[in-house]
């Protein structure tokens, strides 16, 4: 592990550590967690443990400018969610809050660390006509795709297209599903909703599913370099929903994911989290009795084959180090992980053809 990544996952979990660091392990701390987008994540676990207010003054001035920026990216936020409320309206409030979104709205500490690039909505595929027509009337315009791109979104993917309001900067993500369609093993959206709590105007999911979508969202649905971003949303909104309980909560998620799916991503998420971050997962580890741990360990531990293969995989690819380009090894492991990632989103077959077909898009467009 490159030093600077070990400093700065050292530092979320001993947060104290902050104090005594030398302002050179600063820089490097600092350029990390900046190459993996998660400064504001930092800056929210620092301020939890209540050392940012006694760090040095030009530290501070960074997480100062984060926060800035954040502050920036949340009132832009704000204006969106009102703009959409006003046009879904006539939904009825049966839109469900994602990530970001949902985590702004309901004040949560994970909030105060993310900048938001987008707001992504959850709608029955019955009501995505209707949704989509909305926005369309109310000014939101979708970008220009070709007929291949424009089936890939509406057939194969769980979202629409991207929407744009021309007033303003923050893209609108509309799902019909939490997984793409063929990637099967996802989580069950309509148990999702059946549990989601009114936040007017909208609803947000269930603690539980909250952490589950994180979990499945690090490990089905995001590009490499988000990885541990995710994985820094999945410890705070643990740390944030399971309280002064984690071992409730832990347990919990497990009964959760296996009714609703999305037990693997949880695996791999509470492997990497607890390794990585110290994430409080109490119950993913040794459930009191022996014949209740030999159940756990049938139905939640990962093969250990398994486990050893992603384990350097992900501490490979995953972790941000120096800026000089990765090592061979590093980009070997990316590339592994690249091919799991595009083949959890769809089957063989069909991943052969899309692949083909971009191929060929690039060499026709160079």
């Amino acid at each position: 592990m490159h030093p600077a990544t070990a400093a700065l996952l050292a530092l979320w979990q001993q947060p104290l550590r902050a104090l005594t660091l030398e302002p050179a392990a600063w820089s490097a701390v600092l350029g990390a967690a900046r190459r993996a987008r998660c400064a504001g994540h930092l800056m929210v676990r620092l301020r939890e443990a209540g050392v940012i207010d006694r760090l040095p003054a030009p530290v501070r001035g960074q997480f100062e400018s984060v926060s800035v920026l954040v502050a920036e990216r949340a009132a832009q936020l704000r204006r969106e969610l009102e703009a959409l409320g006003e046009a879904l309206a006539p939904l009825g409030g049966e839109v469900l809050l994602l990530k970001g979104a949902a985590y702004q709205a309901q004040g949560l500490p994970l909030a105060a660390g993310r900048i938001a690039g987008d707001v992504d909505l959850l709608v029955t595929r019955a009501r995505l006509p209707r949704a989509e027509s909305l926005l369309l009337g109310a000014g939101w315009m979708a970008q220009r795709l070709d007929g291949y791109d424009e089936r890939y979104y509406r057939e194969w993917s769980h979202e629409l297209p991207p929407l744009r309001h021309p007033a303003r900067s923050l893209e609108v993500d509309l799902h019909h599903a939490l997984t793409p369609a063929l990637a099967g093993g996802g989580l069950d959206e309509s148990a999702v909703l059946a549990q989601a709590r009114r936040l007017e105007p909208f609803l947000v999911a269930d603690p539980r599913d909250q952490v589950l979508h994180c979990a499945v969202h690090a490990f089905k649905d995001t590009e490499l370099d988000g990885r541990l971003r995710e994985l820094m949303d999945f410890d705070l909104l643990v740390r944030a929903h399971g309280g002064a309980d984690p071992v409730a909560f832990s347990a919990a998620l497990i009964e959760r994911a296996l009714e609703i799916g999305g037990a693997s991503p949880l695996r791999w998420a509470a492997r990497y989290a607890t390794a990585w971050l110290g994430t409080p997962v109490a119950a993913l580890a040794q459930p009191p009795g022996l014949a209740a741990r030999r159940v756990q360990r049938r139905r939640w531990a990962v093969p250990s084959w398994r486990a050893w293969w992603m384990d350097r995989l992900m501490g490979a690819s995953n972790l941000p180090g120096a800026i000089s380009r990765p090592a061979a090894p590093a980009q070997l492991a990316r590339l592994l992980l690249q091919a799991r990632y595009h083949r959890l989103r769809m089957p063989p077959a069909r991943l052969l053809a899309h692949l083909a077909h971009k191929s060929g898009a690039r060499l026709r467009l160079r």
